[in-house]
């Protein structure tokens, strides 16, 4: 298993470093997978604040963006992972089970 540590901004993956757009606020390992959920300075990645990346540093994805009813995108503000799927959540309120290949929706509901 590849160590995986952060500071701040700095995801160190084994022996490579990535610096990423904001401060870390969560990061899960799911088999090979690191995935880090982020504050971002710039409102415009406020609403693909989770990206993925493989055991050797490389970016496998940003997560596909919440659209809500007026259009609006909202940042995602939890990351979880239940038996070996990734889950999160956006500050609406919303539920999201992500595909761990491509960081798209693939189940939707609302938590209560």
């Amino acid at each position: 298993m590849t160590s995986v540590e952060y500071d701040g901004r700095m995801l160190r993956i084994g022996d490579v470093e990535r610096e990423l757009p904001g401060d870390i606020e969560a990061v899960r390992t799911i088999d090979e997978l690191i995935v880090v959920r982020f504050t971002p300075i710039d409102p415009a990645d406020e609403p693909r604040n989770v990206r993925a990346f493989g055991s050797d540093g490389t970016v496998r994805w940003t997560i596909e963006p919440t659209i809500g009813p007026l259009g609006d995108e909202n940042p995602y503000v939890l990351l979880s992972e239940r038996d070996g799927e990734l889950w999160v959540t956006d500050w609406k309120g919303m539920e999201y089970g992500i595909d761990l290949e491509k960081g798209t929706h693939t189940v939707r509901k609302l938590r209560k």
